[in-house]
């Protein structure tokens, strides 16, 4: 169902980011969270409708979140490295990046749209914002809290054989699935992760509906665009 050219199901996802930051009470990310929503939501309305004010859309926002800027420019690097199109899964890549020990999904830097191909080349659709992302920050939050790691982003790439042939003999991995159903998918994963230690690296073999991903932590965005330069390499 789409509202004004939005899909509904966007601007549900919205209020309830924001509904969350009004029951926590924490004003400083409401404010910005809200300003990041409305100056996109215009920009795309304002682009849609009037071809002249082009220069609008590519205007700054005012309210500035240092850890939303510190993933843009990651972001930025990420896409210039040549041969990042290799690692694009069909359901499309995603970065997610918890700043601080996120308790729920929306304490979760993801790009609401992933990183796809067009054109043969990567491209991000939509701009990071908290709660961007629901499975992979998902995933994120479930190695957080069963891998013991300081791990504060991960990645969702390609699945390869021979990569993960490779991934296997210089990293610590956990192999997981294949899943029956989609619904198994969350109990299978999290007892995956409750029989591994500090594991940088899941295989997961996917299963009906579900495409065969690798999932990659790291520590820091530098570690992991390291650590994506060396895959590529691997290619």
């Amino acid at each position: 169902m789409w509202v004004l050219g939005f899909d509904r199901r966007e601007l549900d996802d919205y209020i309830e980011l924001i509904i969350h930051f009004i029951n926590k009470n924490d004003k400083p990310r409401l404010v910005i969270v809200m300003s990041s929503i409305v100056d996109r939501l215009t920009r795309e309305y304002i682009c849609r409708i009037r071809e002249y004010l082009s220069d609008y859309c590519i205007s700054s926002n005012l309210l500035i979140d240092p850890y939303i800027e510190e993933y843009k420019y990651f972001l930025a690097r990420i896409l210039g490295i040549k041969g990042l199109e290799k690692l694009i899964p069909e359901v499309g890549m995603n970065i997610v990046y918890a700043p601080r020990k996120p308790s729920t999904i929306t304490d979760v830097i993801g790009l609401p749209g992933r990183i796809i191909r067009v054109g043969g080349k990567p491209v991000a659709v939509g701009e990071p914002i908290y709660g961007g992302s629901k499975h992979l920050a998902k995933v994120l939050l479930l190695a957080i809290n069963k891998l013991q790691n300081r791990i504060t982003t991960a990645s969702n790439i390609r699945y390869d054989e021979a990569l993960t042939d490779k991934l296997i003999k210089t990293h610590k991995t956990i192999v997981c699935g294949p899943h029956s159903e989609p619904s198994r998918f969350w109990t299978e994963l999290e007892q995956c992760l409750s029989n591994a230690r500090r594991a940088k690296v899941i295989i997961d073999h996917g299963g009906p509906g579900l495409e065969p991903v690798i999932y990659i932590f790291e520590e820091s965005l530098g570690k992991l665009e390291n650590l994506l330069r060396r895959i590529i390499g691997e290619f």
